[in-house]
């Protein structure tokens, strides 16, 4: 059976005349927000476990997943910057040889 407004107003109204308003606040504090046939009860919850089983199983499979991905991305990000610092390591180099050379046969050519 669920309360209807009228009610709930009714029996406010009885409690704040006989207690008086603040009394009459904390009991109705105390009644659930909506019917009694709308609060889940110990055996509703147990009826869930089963589905949040099964969620966990998903959300692990997940983690699984996003680290596999992260540790790839890892890798490739790892692979990239070698690459990177061997070719900044040719590059400088191969200019300083070049500059070398260079001053090398400036030095030839004007001595």
């Amino acid at each position: 059976m669920t309360t209807s407004e009228r009610a709930r107003a009714e029996l406010y109204e009885r409690l704040d005349e006989t207690l008086g308003p603040d009394p009459a606040d904390t009991l109705m504090g105390y009644l659930p927000p909506v019917g009694w046939a709308d609060v889940a009860t110990k055996a509703d919850l147990r009826a869930l476990e089963p589905r949040f089983e099964s969620l966990d199983h998903r959300f692990e499979a997940l983690e699984s997943k996003i680290d596999a991905t992260a540790s790839r991305l890892e890798a490739q990000f790892e692979r990239a910057l070698r690459h990177a610092v061997l070719t900044m390591m040719a590059t400088t180099i191969a200019t300083a040889s070049a500059a070398v050379g260079a001053a090398v046969a400036i030095t030839q050519m004007m001595g």
